[in-house]
């Protein structure tokens, strides 16, 4: 396992953050929290700290004056300074929101301007961490990002058993948990059990199939789940999951393709499956919708809705993450 410090090396640059996205410039803030000793930043703190004094605003750099040409350049000092203020109240009003939707799952208190820890953390606490670690794979390093992915895997699988208790489901990633079933072998491999599990007919054929039974990977699902009607036949009710850490929110909102209808239907007869993408990302805008509603094409679950199905059983959850000593590490 990698040095629990991952918070306390990591530089949190947000620099290539865009402004609009501030569902992750408030990751930013609450991992500035953190980091800082005594758990506790100011919003307008967390932005400076990471965007610069005057610099910049999410990654959007204000121009240099150029010698000869101030009128055209220069932005006016009162306007600059508006325009940084509305921006901090925007984002204030994000974390708020935010709190509100989260309740007694959210693991900072927001006090007007002011972001601090909650003294004594509960398990929904020490997930919520963990997803906020998860949603930002780049500022760690390798060695963590792998863990942080597979870890998240596992409770992704543990929301789903959640919505659907008496299906069975299997894990078609490289992630294990001894409390989950799991295909083996080439994705190849993984279809071809799927494919009896579930009494469809495998459609993949010739070239195609052969090119998939030496590749990695995990055919573009990451967890199945179906009801067991254990009868043979196909036509059975199916979910197929999508689980990603990308912080990106055009490549989160393309893996819905993976677990597509069209996609699987050209491949395996008689499946009628859910698709769903499952992501660690608080993607939510102000009004707790998501930012770009018209984009999310399959059934959508985020940080919240994660955390919200797996409340009842946060302890146990919490108790299988590899990573759970570098999260404790952050509160202790």
């Amino acid at each position: 396992m990698p040095n629990s410090s991952l918070l306390q090396d990591a530089e949190l640059d947000a620099s290539k953050i865009r402004k609009k996205d501030k569902y992750r410039l408030a990751d930013v803030i609450e991992l500035t929290c953190l980091q800082n000793a005594d758990h506790a930043i100011s919003v307008s703190e967390g932005l400076d700290e990471q965007l610069g004094d005057g610099e910049a605003l999410g990654g959007i750099y204000l121009p240099e004056e150029e010698d000869g040409d101030h009128a055209n350049s220069a932005l006016d000092a009162a306007e600059q300074a508006d325009g940084r203020n509305l921006f901090q109240e925007d984002m204030q009003s994000h974390m708020l929101a935010r709190s509100s939707l989260f309740g007694d799952m959210y693991p900072f208190f927001i006090n007007e301007n002011f972001v601090s820890l909650k003294e004594t953390p509960s398990a929904s606490h020490k997930i919520y961490v963990f997803m906020l670690l998860a949603s930002n794979l780049a500022f760690w390093d390798r060695a963590y990002r792998q863990l942080l992915a597979a870890d998240f895997e596992i409770l992704a699988a543990f929301s789903i058993r959640q919505i659907f208790p008496r299906w069975r489901l299997k894990l078609f990633g490289t992630a294990r948990c001894a409390h989950l079933d799991a295909y083996t072998g080439s994705p190849r491999e993984k279809i071809e059990a799927f494919a009896a599990d579930t009494g469809l007919r495998l459609l993949v054929q010739g070239e195609e199939l052969q090119r998939r039974g030496t590749s990695g990977g995990d055919a573009g699902i990451d967890v199945a789940a179906w009801h067991p009607f254990d009868d043979g036949a196909a036509h059975m009710p199916v979910l197929l999951a999508q689980v990603g850490c990308t912080a990106d929110e055009q490549t989160m909102l393309e893996k819905q393709y993976s677990t597509n209808m069209r996609r699987w239907a050209s491949k395996l007869h008689g499946l009628m499956h859910l698709g769903c993408m499952i992501t660690p990302q608080c993607y939510r805008d102000t009004q707790n919708s998501w930012p770009c509603f018209t984009d999310v094409q399959s059934v959508f679950l985020d940080r919240f809705r994660v955390l919200r199905l797996l409340a009842e059983q946060a302890e146990g959850c919490y108790a299988l993450l590899q990573c759970r000593d570098a999260v404790e590490s952050i509160f202790f």
